[in-house]
Parts: C-alpha cells; sequence; structure tokens
C-alpha cells in the first residue's frame, strides 16, 4: 500500500536520504522545489492551499505556495531542491537524496 508522507525541510535533523516505495507521495511544507537529478520520482506540482466555498468554488489565499508534492514513480534515486521560508527575501533551499524501492 502506498503512503502519504509529510515533511518539514526547516525541521532540524533530516536524514541526508529518505527512503520511499513505488507510489508513495511526499508532501514538503515549502515554497518551491525541482528536480535536480534522476527519474525515479515526479514532481507533481508546487501548490496553495484552496477551499471550497459555500457556492462551490475554490478560494485560494494571496501569497506564495505553500506545499511541494513529489511521487515515487520507479525504483532508483534522485534529488531534489526544496526551498523554504519567505521565498522573496530569505529562502533556504535544501538538497534532498531520495532513494525508491520497489
Amino acid at each position: 500500500m502506498s503512503r502519504y508522507v509529510e515533511i518539514r525541510p526547516d525541521e532540524e535533523g533530516l536524514p541526508p536520504e529518505i527512503l520511499l516505495g513505488v507510489g508513495d507521495i511526499v508532501r514538503f511544507a515549502a515554497s518551491g522545489g525541482r528536480l535536480r537529478s534522476g527519474n525515479s520520482v515526479e514532481l507533481l506540482g508546487i501548490l496553495s492551499v484552496g477551499v471550497v466555498g459555500t457556492d462551490g468554488q475554490v478560494l485560494s489565499p494571496l501569497g506564495p505556495p505553500s506545499s511541494v508534492l513529489i511521487r515515487a514513480q520507479g525504483p532508483g534515486r534522485a534529488v531534489v531542491d526544496i526551498t523554504s521560508g519567505d521565498p522573496f527575501r530569505s529562502p533556504v533551499t535544501r538538497s534532498l537524496a531520495i532513494r525508491v524501492e520497489a
């Protein structure tokens, strides 16, 4: 069974490598990201939170994105860069190695 994993990249103590299974989804509480190398993961998107209003419209607050979603799509290794903090004043980018096992 696939898992949904939440990671806050601004927390201390992140391991140098994260081990995932194929199909796992990872949500980083971050304002940006990019796939630096590898093809074992897919960057699904850099997203903002939205809610459904009483009239059925999806509403989103103004401001930078707050989530980066990645899906483990096949065995192998990848490196992702995740940007957290205020993207306009003092962004912090961390690289994270991901290993995906079948």
